[in-house]
């Protein structure tokens, strides 16, 4: 099997830094729930198929517009947030370290818009490597 690619559109509104934690457990929850819910029907509407695991897992994090130098691995909160999301919708069995052997981040380019991240999914089946 080859590499499976998704990329989804995070708003301003759920979007969390591992630089700036959400200290209200709510607002915390509600962010991670909107990202499960935007992971879920970007899934859905891209036609995604169960992945064979184990896999090994790029994410590629785009900034908004403007953005400066920046820690791709900050992202890690929403990443996180997008694994379960594709548990919960049986795309992956698990997201431990037998399932998701390792994870990668790396930095896109800047968008051409400001306020929103894009984060790009692509996951490789490890006998595929």
């Amino acid at each position: 099997m080859t590499a499976l690619s998704f990329t989804i559109s995070v708003p301003p509104s759920t979007w969390m830094s591992q630089n700036r934690a959400v200290p209200n457990h709510h607002a915390r929850r509600a962010k991670v729930d909107g990202i499960h819910r935007l992971t879920l029907a970007v899934a859905r509407q891209q036609g995604l198929q169960p992945i064979p695991t184990p896999v090994r897992a790029l994410w590629t994090i785009d900034y908004p517009k403007g953005t400066g130098p920046a820690d791709p691995v900050n992202a890690a909160p929403n990443t996180k947030a997008i694994l379960d999301a594709l548990v919960i919708g049986g795309w992956l069995e698990k997201d431990d370290s037998k399932h998701v052997v390792s994870e990668t981040f790396e930095r896109g380019p800047n968008l051409t818009v400001p306020t929103v991240h894009t984060i790009t999914l692509t996951l490789t089946p490890i006998g595929a490597l």
